[in-house]
């Protein structure tokens, strides 16, 4: 979560750690009057609506200030999202724009995805280092199988869900928020630093 709110900081999104949130209750109550008109009775009702307001502030839960963040971030265009099973990329329009002119116009590897901040999905594998550290790796398409992402999450910073050791026996499908770090083109290596990850 800190890494969320540093980048809210950092980055100027508009994403609200705190909203203050009106409670508004309708009540009606009504008063009649009996009485003779004319020749005959008759009944006069009149119902009047009163709205009781409770106004509060709520503090968000880390996974809504994440929602509220990658709404954000989609609509300010600045997220590209890749499936890593399918190596398909969908690139906001800077990325789009910088490969325009390249070999295949539209289309682009993922190590073009320096700068950008990006949405992965895929199927990763876990395992812990000796510094308590978890790393995840997915492979990236079905091309070069040698291709992968990498995501290291410190142990400091806590392992959340990554404390069940089920996560290090096989692949589990997983999604991460996160900005490119290094593309190391002899292994095929992109490292991200997570901001987010999803199960």
């Amino acid at each position: 979560m800190e890494r969320v709110r540093d980048l809210i900081l950092s980055g100027g999104f508009a994403v609200p750690v705190e909203q203050e949130v009106a409670d508004r209750t309708p009540s009606t109550t009504g008063f009649g009057l009996l009485g003779k008109l004319g020749f005959g009775g008759g009944r006069f009702q009149q119902d009047v609506t009163r709205e009781s307001v409770t106004t509060y502030v709520r503090q968000n839960t880390p996974i809504t200030v994440i929602r509220l963040l990658m709404d954000t971030m989609r609509k300010e265009d600045v997220v590209v999202d890749a499936d890593l099973t399918t190596g398909r990329l969908v690139l906001n329009r800077a990325l789009a724009e910088s490969l325009r002119d390249g070999p295949e116009p539209g289309k682009a590897p993922l190590s073009a995805v320096m700068s950008e901040f990006v949405s992965v999905t895929g199927r990763f594998t876990a395992h812990r280092t000796d510094s308590g550290d978890v790393v995840l790796r997915a492979r990236y398409g079905s091309g070069e199988p040698s291709a992968h992402v990498k995501i290291t999450c410190a142990g400091s910073e806590g392992r959340g869900e990554f404390r069940n050791e089920d996560y290090y026996t096989g692949e589990f499908q997983a999604r991460c928020l996160g900005k490119v770090r290094t593309w190391i083109s002899g292994t095929g290596e992109l490292t991200l630093d997570p901001i987010a990850i999803f199960r």
